[in-house]
């Protein structure tokens, strides 16, 4: 028997012809026909891909400009730079694993919210101290608080999900994708 699949160019392709090929032994040829075989290509890379590249180059200029002197401190451009080229490109990495294989890259998305948990202790920390020599204003001072109560609270969350996943992984049973291939041959 003889199976044509259309859109068979989409990024569930692979589990759809694994789940055909062991639950269907009966189709000897699988044709896969996409009507646009661009729209891979031009989402993926030509409007994703140059986000990871301006990720790489601001890291660069980054580097470049903390590097040119190392006796001065970092000002708010090169703060943003240091922690938004890196975000900037896994924000496109991310985006560009969505579209080619069809999954959000979990630990992509967490180093986008540790670099955003950095920014907000650094910019606690300069409220802190600010605080401390008593050149702030009471709601700077007050705005302060709260920033600290939100990152204390941020960080708790955080450990406890670290600790957290071990324990209901082993609780529960792994899927079987066979499972899943199989719902999707049967459709």
């Amino acid at each position: 028997m003889k199976l044509a699949v259309i859109g068979g160019g989409s990024t569930y392709t692979p589990e759809l012809a694994d789940g055909i090929g062991r639950l269907l032994p009966s189709v000897e040829e699988l044709v896969l026909v996409d009507p646009d075989p661009g729209r891979l290509a031009n989402s993926a890379y030509h409007l994703i891909h140059p986000v990871m590249v301006a990720g790489i180059i601001v890291t660069a200029a980054a580097d470049e400009k903390v590097l040119s002197d190392l006796d001065i401190a970092a000002n708010t451009a090169s703060a943003w730079m240091i922690l938004g080229g890196p975000a900037l490109f896994l924000l496109g990495h991310a985006a560009f694993k969505y579209v080619v294989w069809g999954y959000l890259s979990w630990p992509r998305l967490a180093g986008i919210a540790a670099l955003a948990l950095a920014c907000a202790l650094t910019f606690q920390a300069a409220l802190g101290i600010l605080t401390l020599l008593e050149q702030a204003p009471l709601g700077l001072a007050l705005m302060h608080q709260a920033m600290a109560m939100i990152v204390l609270t941020v960080a708790v969350l955080h450990a406890q999900g670290m600790t957290a996943p071990e324990l209901t992984r082993a609780a529960r049973p792994s899927p079987d994708p066979a499972d899943r291939v199989g719902a999707v041959a049967r459709r």
